[in-house]
C-alpha cells in the first residue's frame, strides 16, 4: 500500500527514510511504519512497511489524519527554529 504525504524534501524527508505513523490525541496509538519511496520539494510517496498488531486486528488501516514523525533528528546545526 502505497500512500502520499503533504511533506517532501524541504521538510527534510529523503528516499528509504523511515517514519512512524501515530493516530493523534485522545489515543496517541502508533500505528505503524512507512518508508518513503520517492520525494519532491513538498510532497513524498511512502510504501507501509509495517501495521502494529492492534491495528491489523482491528482490520484497520492508515486514516487521512495519522501524523508521522521521524525517529531520527537532524543535527543540531540543521534543525530550523520554531
Amino acid at each position: 500500500q502505497q500512500v502520499k504525504l503533504d511533506i517532501g524534501a524541504r521538510h527534510g524527508l529523503t528516499p528509504k527514510l523511515r517514519l512512524e505513523v501515530w493516530r493523534p490525541l485522545p489515543a496517541a496509538d502508533k500505528v505503524g511504519e512507512l518508508e518513503v519511496v520517492s520525494v519532491d520539494s513538498a510532497t513524498a510517496t511512502a510504501r507501509l512497511v509495517k501495521l502494529t498488531k492492534d491495528i491489523r486486528k482491528q482490520g484497520e488501516s492508515l486514516r487521512p489524519g495519522d501524523r508521522v514523525i521521524s525517529p531520527k533528528r537532524p543535527p543540531k546545526d540543521r534543525r530550523t527554529p520554531l
